[in-house]
């Protein structure tokens, strides 16, 4: 079978689902061309930090190709998450949500993520960093399971790892346009220019904009109404065979307006939930309030800017049986999110149409060095050997207006009444270094057996403070921030900060060390040319650190002991792939962000460490060619994620009315973001026509039920569904241009990305996932 005959096979292999979807035969990852030992088409990834072909890589990973990003119109992490199966992406309003495996960071704007993202090798710390958009990129690689070895502390519970398109020593060009349905739009062209036989460059950039799928029936607009950008440069310099140089420099802004377009669920007349806020809504609008997810929505429209740089410069020098590599980075970031936590059509006090003003910018910059040795692959012996530096400063500005009630009522001692709009503000300043050594050997003990032995020691230092100013809102704008707090005396400002749970002493202690040793073993054995299979042992961690909530408190580090065994096969002479994993992953000291909502209807967030908890699953994935025209693939997931040991978790809402400074045993219960199964299974059809060559992939994607909230809640769960995309394509016999139709959710199912409770305890807030969408692209490349 030759080469072209494979190539939509092994495009298909476990993991890779997704882009078999979008991607026709032609476009396979073209890294995989030129490197050696490796054939043209197979898959390549970079997760032991060299290139290798997926299916030597002893862990569980999905490789989605950039060419079947653009052409599935994948947009960023949270679009590519729903493709992938035991990956869960959010966007809330504190923070993104990014989980794999049911484990990640919660809603803390401090946290590091423990699913890692990293860019050519760059970390990206901060979860905001989620929003930016994926293009002109090569593959992504979603990595599951700890990955501390090759990616550091952080990747306690997997990364990403997105590498984008370097300049060529061709020619060449590429341009897509995309018109959709909620105003959607996409452009995006890059050129590689060749200035001599050392030196190219690649200029890329994309505009991207949707006009909204979410009515606002109190503004007349919808949400969210995004209008972004995004540009980068590369240069690619190789003056010998022995040394490579590499700068990219990407600049991306993003403006969104009503960016969380939340709707209230659970308001119904007659019911035990109708209270409080809830009581309200329905006395003023009756049978015209609106409790349905049912992207319509009356609220006051909340906002996010997201502007980031990065920079990262590698270089490669050969020296005999080794290389030396070394990699500069630096990145920075500004996050300014605002948003009303109740959109609700009231008005609160003061005349105020934001219930609950809630946000505020953050501001983060990091640079980072890392240094490696990386042996040749020719002996018995084949390593790595490494070590890394960072240094990150992090600001963040929130600011909490709560106007929802008349909550100054209470503090008539103090001066103020019942139409005092109360408001405070947190400041919050970290810096963080980080110094990692670490290594990694694999031992051919025979010509089938293969032992891989790792190691990593971190040490984590964080320094950190914080100031606290409560006081009135001034109304001067929408929504509170610090330049519209008008500070009380130090007798109102105790007195508010009571009311509206906020602690305001400084840090008992402002710094803090965390270090840990995580060793990594396993084998891989060839049963066969076309079967390996591997087992692992790897034990990962994530640091400390200080919360930069409105509450004063620490969080310690958390580890995780993970256990993986797999098999990865090709069968019938290549037509088929059918790769199986299966894992136990023990966490202890998790680090859980939790929000306590109080009887005043304010609430109380808090990092805790909880005790325990257990990750285990198995996963499938597949191809098989049925024919040259006809290719099924399927990547299938079961997960069970508790806590095995959480006695002092958040309450539910109904749970804080009837009992008293009520924390929740959630040992357990099943963790948040963590359905028992999920995946999707696909087709792809492609054929000669006249002309050209038509094709056709559907893909379906499913999930059972799921929570999204920690407390557990019946109220925050998103029940089961499964939603059909597909694509139908027409390109030229050159390959080099394509018309298509790109159809999402095409079933048309509502569901919601995240829940969280409404201050009448027993209403919800939801944010509404696109339905039903249709696009035309056009696209050329050369």
């Amino acid at each position: 079978m030759s080469s072209q005959s494979i190539r939509p096979l092994l495009a298909l292999i476990l993991g890779t689902s997704a882009a078999a979807l979008y991607a026709p035969p032609a476009l396979a990852t073209e890294a995989a061309d030129e490197a050696d030992g490796i054939a043209p088409g197979e898959i390549v990834v970079t997760a032991q930090g060299r290139e290798q072909r997926l299916q030597d890589v002893p862990l569980s990973a999905a490789v989605v190709s950039g060419a079947a990003l653009e052409k599935g119109n994948i947009r960023d992490l949270q679009d590519l998450a729903s493709h992938v199966a035991n990956v869960r992406i959010a966007s809330a309003p504190a923070a993104e949500l990014i989980n794999i495996r049911g484990v990640g960071s919660g809603l803390s704007a401090n946290f590091e993520q423990s699913v890692g993202t990293f860019v050519d090798g760059v970390y990206r710390g901060r979860s905001r960093s989620a929003r930016a958009a994926l293009f002109d990129v090569d593959r992504v690689e979603i990595l599951k399971g700890p990955q501390t070895t090759y990616f550091g502390n952080n990747a306690i519970a997997g990364a990403l790892n997105i590498t984008t398109r370097t300049p060529g020593h061709e020619f060449g060009y590429n341009a897509s346009a995309l018109r959709g349905t909620d105003g959607e739009y996409a452009y995006e062209a890059g050129v590689t220019l060749p200035l001599d036989d050392s030196l190219s460059i690649r200029i890329a950039a994309k505009a991207y904009g949707l006009d909204g799928y979410i009515e606002n029936d109190l503004t007349g607009g919808a949400g969210p109404f995004q209008r972004e950008w995004v540009a980068r440069a590369s240069i690619a310099w190789t003056p010998s065979d022995r040394f490579r140089s590499d700068l990219r420099l990407d600049r991306g802004r993003a403006r969104n307006e009503d960016a969380y377009p939340a709707q209230v669920l659970n308001c119904e007349a007659g019911t035990a939930t109708a209270q409080g806020l809830c009581l309200r809504y329905l006395s003023a609008y009756g049978a015209g309030a609106d409790d349905d997810l049912d992207r319509h929505r009356a609220g006051a429209p909340s906002d996010y800017d997201y502007d980031y740089t990065e920079l990262a410069w590698r270089n490669e020098l050969a020296l005999g049986a080794v290389t030396l590599k070394s990699l500069t980075s630096y990145f920075k970031h500004d996050v300014n999110a605002i948003f009303n936590l109740f959109p609700l059509p009231l008005v609160g006090v003061a005349g105020s149409n934001v219930l609950f003003s809630a946000g505020g910018p953050e501001t983060y910059r990091s640079f980072a060095q890392e240094v490696r040795i990386e042996s040749d692959d020719s002996g018995p012996l084949t390593y790595t050997l490494g070590a890394y530096f960072s240094r990150g400063k992090l600001f963040t500005d929130g600011t909490l207006g709560a106007f929802f009630a008349p909550l100054g009522a209470a503090l008539t001692a103090v001066g103020y009444n019942a139409s005092s709009p109360l408001a405070s503000n947190t400041l919050f300043h970290q810096t963080d270094q980080t110094w990692s050594a670490f290594g990694a050997v694999t031992w051919r003990a025979t010509d089938r057996l293969r032992v891989n032995a790792s190691l990593r020691y971190s040490i984590v230092d964080k320094k950190a403070a914080r100031s606290v100013v409560s006081g009135l809102h001034d109304g001067s704008a929408v929504f509170a921030s610090s330049a519209t707090i008008i500070p009380g005396s130090p007798a109102q400002q105790a007195a508010i900060n009571q009311v509206l749970a906020v602690d305001a002493a400084p840090f008992v202690d402002s710094k803090r060390r965390d270090s840990k040793l995580m060793p990594g073993i396993g084998v891989q054995y060839d049963f066969t040319g076309a079967v390996m299979g591997y087992a692992s042992y790897n034990r990962g961690f994530k640091a400390g650190g200080f919360s930069s909530a409105s509450s004063i408190n620490l969080f310690g580090p958390e580890t995780v002991d993970a256990y993986e065994v797999g098999i990865k096969s090709s069968l019938f002479d290549n037509r088929a792939t059918l790769n199986v994993s299966a894992y136990w992953n023990d966490f202890k000291d998790l680090q859980e962000a939790s929000n306590f909502l109080l009887p005043n209807g304010t609430s109380l967030s808090l990092i805790q460490n909880a005790a325990r908890a257990r990750v285990r699953g198995v996963e499938v994935g597949g191809a098989f060619k049925l024919s040259d025209a006809v290719t099924v693939n399927a990547d299938l997931a079961y997960l069970d994620a508790k806590y095995r040991d959480f006695p002092n978790g958040p309450c539910t809402p109904s749970q804080v009315l009837t009992i008293p400074n009520c924390r929740q045993d959630l040992s357990g219960a099943s963790r948040a973001f963590a359905p028992k199964f999920s995946g999707n299974i696909g087709l792809e059809y492609s054929a000669p026509v006249a002309g050209g060559r038509m094709s056709f992939a559907p893909n379906l994607f499913f999930t059972s039920k799921y929570g999204q909230q920690v407390n557990n809640d019946p109220l925050f769960y998103q029940e089961g569904y499964a939603k059909l995309d597909a694509r139908l394509a027409f390109a030229g016999d050159s390959g080099r241009w394509e018309f298509a139709i790109i159809g999402k959710n095409l079933t048309g199912k509502t569901t919601a990305s995240f829940r969280n409770s409404l201050q009448n305890f027993g209403s919800v807030f939801a944010l509404a996932e696109r339905g039903r969408s249709a696009a035309v692209q056009f696209s050329l490349r050369h």
